[in-house]
């Protein structure tokens, strides 16, 4: 959805936003084990719109152990499933951004890159770091949902093939988050960003917080009282709430997607308006309240502002239904704390020995060379 950056010197951007967490250059074992998660059940909408029924496993997690001298670990009791916020985790975009940012020649044992893993988990910890979660809740999905391609062939037309050396990570990445402890929910039918969405609102709805860790700002749009988007930055993880949101597009999160109809979403292949930018979307909503609303006033614009609109509204409206994010029924999960024991197990397997150090004395665990076990 929005564009990977990639910083100008490799490792830059997951370096500053992990702090002191350097990735390794040596790598040992990888182990192929089965994934943790399930995928159940399909129906009809009843608006017509396909949907998902999910149910995710999790990995049994043990007790919180002693204070260590690794990462910061909070002793909290357990005061209820919404004590604690809920944090849904993009991690296409943390796989992408972590192919891209962190050096290649981190390997393991048998010579396959493993950085993106690595910039993933890390980027995780750092976000469970700073804001102590419930549980997390990793989402994985299609790289473009059929039925938003159906609706309008250009979406993601332009983007390349996965590269290689990413996809033999991806298919590694459900095993090694769930030895933490971390739910893994994944559809092919839909998009990480609509699984992200729909665990955040049933979080809300069950009086729960949720915080959702992207820079996808189509997110922008699950914003309430009650959810923050988690954006990475230089100086750690800022939350985005509907404040913020106004303060960059003018419009709130209700407004979201009709302000990406208007104005466009190159990294999704979606034009806009013609000759519609930033400002002339932000206007026209601040002024008629909607898109259809600015469509139906269209003849007390400008001219050429009057022209983009009347002309291309159903396409505008198109726009806006693909960037609208899709309610997939899911099973809110119970709480779940960090496997920094089992973590650093599977990070030594995966050939991260100063990430795997660093968990293990986090855990008070010695370090083991025994294979993992799902």
């Amino acid at each position: 959805m929005d564009p990977i950056v990639v910083a100008g010197h490799l490792g830059e951007p997951v370096d500053r936003l992990l702090g002191d967490l350097v990735p390794v250059a040596d790598a040992e074992l990888l182990p192929d084990v089965g994934l943790d998660f399930i995928q159940s059940g399909e129906g009809e909408h009843p608006e017509g719109t396909p949907w998902l029924r999910l149910r995710v496993a999790v990995t049994a997690v043990a007790a919180r152990p002693r204070a260590y001298d690794g990462y910061e670990r909070r002793a909290r009791p357990k005061l209820g499933p919404v004590s604690h916020p809920l944090l849904a985790v993009d991690v296409p975009w943390l796989l992408y951004r972590s192919h891209f940012a962190m050096p290649g020649s981190i390997m393991d044992g048998r010579g396959r890159p493993v950085g993106a893993l690595l910039g993933t988990v890390n980027a995780i910890l750092a976000a469970v770091q700073a804001t102590d979660p419930r549980v997390v809740v990793c989402c994985l999905g299609a790289e473009q949902a059929a039925y938003r391609v159906k609706l309008y062939p250009s979406y993601h037309a332009h983007r390349p093939p996965m590269p290689k050396e990413l996809a033999g990570q991806w298919r590694r990445t459900p095993e090694l988050l769930s030895a933490f402890g971390w739910t893994v929910a994944e559809t092919d039918e839909l998009e990480a960003d609509d699984l992200m969405f729909s665990f955040a609102r049933a979080e809300a709805e069950a009086d729960g917080r949720a915080l959702i860790l992207t820079a996808d700002r189509d997110l922008f749009q699950a914003i309430d009282d009650r959810v923050s988007v988690l954006e990475p930055s230089k100086q750690g993880p800022r939350r985005i709430d509907a404040r913020e949101v106004r303060r960059r597009y003018g419009v709130g999160p209700e407004l979201v997607t009709d302000f990406i109809a208007l104005r466009g979403d190159p990294s999704d292949g979606i034009p806009g308006a013609p000759g519609i930018g930033e400002k002339t979307a932000r206007d026209l909503l601040r002024e008629h309240g909607s898109l259809d609303s600015a469509i139906a006033g269209a003849l007390r614009e400008r001219p050429r502002v009057a022209a983009a609109l009347r002309d291309n509204a159903d396409e505008l409206r198109t726009f806006r239904e693909v960037a609208t994010l899709v309610r997939v029924a899911v099973e809110r999960p119970r709480d779940r704390d960090t496997d920094y024991a089992r973590g650093a197990a599977a990070a030594r397997e995966h050939g991260m020995r100063r990430l795997a150090a660093r968990l293990e004395r986090t855990a008070g665990a010695a370090p083991t060379d025994r294979a993992l076990r799902p």
